[in-house]
């Protein structure tokens, strides 16, 4: 599978490897095909998938069968990985059946959402059911524990954070990188990566860039990633002005293309209007990119204002604007670069992994007592 959450669960299974034996299933395929906005829902570099393609979340048929074969390897501890309620039926029938045969089996979410980003039918019904049968929740940020607190106030979850991608700077000349974007060596490269979504705010970021002399302040901005949303009046919005210093990539950017793009950048923009947490910040992190992001707590989490990035009201384009002047200061930039190297190895993976471990091993222990 392509994406975020996929590849945060292959970071995921590689650590906790390092603990235990590990083995791991896939969804066969996420949704039927009319109801992806995408072009596909897989990896299309030609790699072997790491994981063993088990579920089918909108089969009920396929559902019980699932449980058996996962039961088969009489498991001590059963992760999940869960981002939107479309998947809590699936989710829900295979622990149920799981723990039927294997009763002392811990069950634990790594929950990426709580409320879904876009209206769902009875979401939070469906969510709520899902936290209450988990027997560890995991959350990544304040927000989504805020938010599952709501659903279900005496929840006992363990809120870690977002690790970073840990990945090396590519093998390539970050000139070249920047020229087949259509960014020069004088100017700035300002990024807006990933799949186009109304919560991520490109409109906004639009508004600002129209009130500005991109040209005058020798910036580029780079929009790259597949448009889950109309690309029609985002398009139209472009001021003639601004429309020579915007590149537009728009299609489904690789883990390898989004290393380079990462590496190639300047500053990272994340003008949402809603952030749970982010994989983009922690990507940007990784290659200690100085970001401008809204105040959502997806965020400023992770973010300190005027050490690793620029925060700035959410949906205030006027304050956008003067963040992305603001960050034209190679010095501020040179010193934002320096401080995401310490926060580099705060959001470790390792670490992440040793505070999951430890509660899960916590849980099991107590849990194994009963039976």
């Amino acid at each position: 599978m392509r994406g975020g959450i996929s590849k945060f669960s292959s970071y995921l299974q590689n650590c906790i490897s390092a603990y235990t034996s590990v083995f791991t299933y896939n969804y066969i395929k996420l949704y039927p095909d009319f109801l992806f906005p995408g072009d596909t829902q897989f990896e299309q570099n030609g790699s072997t998938p790491a994981f063993t393609p088990l579920v089918q979340p909108y089969n009920p048929l396929n559902w019980r069968s699932s449980a058996r074969e996962i039961s088969k390897r009489n498991p001590d501890i059963f992760i999940f990985s869960y981002w939107h309620p479309f998947f809590v039926p699936s989710t829900l029938s295979v622990m149920r059946h799981l723990k039927k045969r294997n009763p002392s089996v811990i069950t634990s979410g790594i929950f990426h959402n709580v409320d879904p980003h876009e209206s769902f039918p009875l979401s939070r019904t469906l969510t709520r059911k899902l936290l209450t049968s988990t027997d560890l929740p995991v959350l990544l940020s304040s927000q989504t524990t805020t938010e599952a607190a709501r659903l279900k106030p005496d929840n006992q979850a363990l809120t870690l954070f977002h690790p970073v991608y840990e990945r090396p700077d590519p093998d390539a000349n970050r000139s070249e990188i920047r020229r087949r974007y259509g960014v020069g060596d004088n100017e700035l490269m300002y990024l807006f990566y990933g799949l186009v979504r109304p919560y991520k705010g490109l409109d906004l970021l639009i508004d600002a860039l129209n009130q500005l002399d991109l040209r005058e302040n020798n910036i580029k901005v780079v929009v790259a990633g597949e448009f889950y949303t109309r690309k029609e009046p985002l398009l139209s919005q472009i001021s003639e002005k601004t429309r020579p210093n915007i590149h537009l990539e728009d299609r489904f950017i690789g883990n390898r293309e989004a290393d380079e793009l990462l590496f190639a950048s300047d500053v990272m923009l994340l003008p949402y209007r809603s952030a749970s947490q982010s994989g983009i910040l922690a990507d940007a992190i990784n290659f200690r990119l100085p970001v401008i992001c809204s105040d959502q707590p997806g965020f400023t989490d992770v973010i300190t204002h005027q050490k690793h990035g620029w925060i700035f009201p959410s949906e205030d384009t006027e304050a956008l604007k003067q963040a992305i002047t603001t960050l034209t200061d190679d010095r501020l930039r040179a010193e934002f670069f320096r401080n995401l190297s310490d926060l580099k190895e705060e959001l470790s993976w390792d670490r992440f992994t040793q505070n999951l471990f430890h509660q899960l091993e916590q849980r099991y222990k107590k849990h194994k007592s009963t039976y």
